[in-house]
């Protein structure tokens, strides 16, 4: 049987609550400035902005738009929809507060903990794999109470190359050993970049699927619907 002794673990929708992060910071980033023009934080205005969010981390994990331009796109748009004027320096303005707050919110999702504390326990080698801005991603692991599980973080903009693509994993065993690609899963929530990149890489995958969404047919070695059952696979269990 085949034995997994390193996790490369997503962090946003996997181990972190990123939607309730997103939320807090978008809250915060905004709240001023909708005060100014008599508007409101809505959840009409959330949805708005995730679906300006998402299609854009979707093109640039495509490599259809830089990271840069990515941060800028998102509230540009979304100041336009809003008719807020200010263009291009509000759009800069607004990304640097959100992501200065979003490495304030370091919620976790159910289990992760648990999780990371148990698989370092039993001396699993823990990554966290993210296509997340390298600024907020760091500071959110550092204010977590997963920091001393997690040996290292890899974050695609310090890389130079996104999820799914195997240049990003060649370049994470460059460093934690090549010899250690035949041992690894990828554990993840998205089946367009963690599970597809795992494919990619060659290494088995584990799809965290809390709300029971339907897979088009994207290969996957594992599906789970909650964080700690990844620790009663074959491979990850500890026989007694």
């Amino acid at each position: 049987m085949k034995k997994y002794s390193c996790v490369l673990m997503d962090a946003d929708r996997t181990l972190f609550d990123f939607d309730r992060a997103q939320e807090e910071s978008l809250k915060v980033t905004l709240r001023d400035l909708l005060t100014a023009h008599e508007q409101q934080f809505t959840p009409e205005l959330l949805r708005e902005y995730r679906a300006i969010s998402n299609t854009l981390w979707g093109l640039y994990e495509r490599g259809g738009i830089t990271q840069p331009k990515l941060q800028r796109e998102r509230f540009r748009i979304l100041l336009e929809k809003l008719g807020i004027p200010g263009g291009d320096d509000l759009a800069d303005s607004c990304n640097r507060r959100f992501v200065e707050q979003l490495g304030e919110e370091a919620c976790l999702i159910d289990g992760a903990v648990t999780l990371c504390r148990t698989l370092a326990g039993r001396g699993g080698a823990l990554y966290i794999v993210t296509n997340g801005i390298e600024r907020s991603q760091l500071r959110r692991l550092e204010k977590s109470e997963l920091r001393p599980y997690i040996r290292k973080m890899y974050i695609s903009e310090a890389i130079g190359v996104p999820k799914p693509h195997r240049e990003f994993f060649d370049f994470v065993f460059s460093e934690i050993g090549e010899e250690r690609r035949a041992s690894s899963i990828v554990l993840g929530d998205s089946l367009t970049t963690d599970i597809a990149g795992g494919n990619n890489a060659g290494i088995d995958t584990c799809w965290y699927n809390p709300s029971g969404m339907e897979n088009p047919g994207v290969p996957c070695t594992w599906e789970i619907a909650r964080l700690t059952d990844f620790l009663d696979l074959d491979g990850i269990r500890q026989e007694s």
